[in-house]
């Protein structure tokens, strides 16, 4: 199943706020998706890839120094348990472990 969303977003009371995001790109998202089954919660920005699990309280940020070819990502869809961000660099191809499998590009 893929999910794809688009949105802008604020992180609200239901999750922590999102670290290490330069100026006005903290509140923004350009997309979001929770992945299936409900365990983990991802946004796009600005400023790189952030992933929220269940039950962590701090998020985690995937960007250009962890193999994403562009920091702005704004599109993200889940499928065959793994995170395909894409960003105006390419697509870069995410492993349930966060790390970047591969980089897709023109």
């Amino acid at each position: 199943m893929i999910l794809l969303a688009a949105a802008l977003f604020a992180a609200g009371p239901f999750a922590p706020p999102i670290p290490d995001v330069p100026g006005s790109a903290r509140a923004l998202a350009v997309s979001f998706v929770e992945a299936p089954g409900g365990r983990t919660t991802l946004v796009g920005t600005p400023a790189g890839l952030f992933a929220l699990r269940d039950g962590d309280s701090a998020w985690t940020r995937v960007g250009v120094e962890d193999g994403l070819p562009d920091p702005y990502v704004s599109a993200i869809a889940v499928w065959d348990g793994r995170i395909w961000a894409g960003t105006p660099g390419g697509i870069a191809v995410i492993g349930a472990d966060l790390r970047t499998e591969r980089v897709l590009t023109k």
